[in-house]
């Protein structure tokens, strides 16, 4: 049997990010805020280079484009891809001249314990939409088979994912990204007490 951990991608500061070109791609990203709309597209954005006035930015195969719809370069495409067969769907964003690609539509999963969670909601949505999540449960059944997850009970829910995924991130030698671990299940932590 193997251990289930769930992790919570992080984009590192110091790291290129990038920002829309015009208000009307903002404006479309706001009126499908879990971007489930088929038809979506993104107008074309702009990297974000330079911190202040000095501090030059390191490119990065994650550009921060907001925890809810990430953005990965080709090669982060290119590694990750078949970890994320069917729970998300890429689509290309030219970024001044450079391909990069969205990552839409994210499978949600169920697998939040609610009940043993610690779960701020919103006042009148208390069970269905969470402000945030202070500890995660997840059910670890319900896990099984996805590297790539969001919650249904987000409007705008980050990306989860899974060890095997954190795995491939650092083999491909990809930058840009960290990650923190939110929950594994108790089988992994009797391992780690005993390594």
């Amino acid at each position: 049997m193997t251990a289930t951990c769930v992790f919570k991608p992080a984009f590192v500061e110091g790291y290129q990010g990038v920002s829309w070109t015009d208000a009307q791609g903002q404006a479309m990203l706001d009126d499908d805020p879990a971007h489930q709309t088929r038809t979506w597209s993104i107008h074309e954005l702009s990297l974000v280079k330079w911190e202040g006035r000095y501090r030059s930015l390191r490119r990065s195969d994650f550009p921060y484009f907001g925890s809810s719809m990430p953005l990965f370069s080709g090669r982060a495409r290119e590694a990750l891809e078949p970890l994320m067969i069917g729970a998300a769907e890429f689509r290309p964003v030219n970024c001044e001249g450079e391909i990069y690609f969205a990552v839409l539509d994210i499978l949600r999963v169920d697998c939040l314990d609610v009940e043993a969670s610690e779960i701020r909601w919103f006042p009148g949505a208390e069970g269905q939409r969470a402000i945030e999540v202070r500890r995660y449960v997840f059910f670890p059944e319900r896990l099984q088979g996805h590297h790539v997850l969001a919650l249904p009970q987000f409007s705008r829910s980050p990306m989860f994912v899974d060890g095997a995924y954190v795995e491939r991130v650092k083999e491909a030698g990809l930058v840009g990204l960290d990650f923190t671990l939110l929950w594994s299940s108790p089988l992994h932590s009797e391992v780690d007490r005993d390594s």
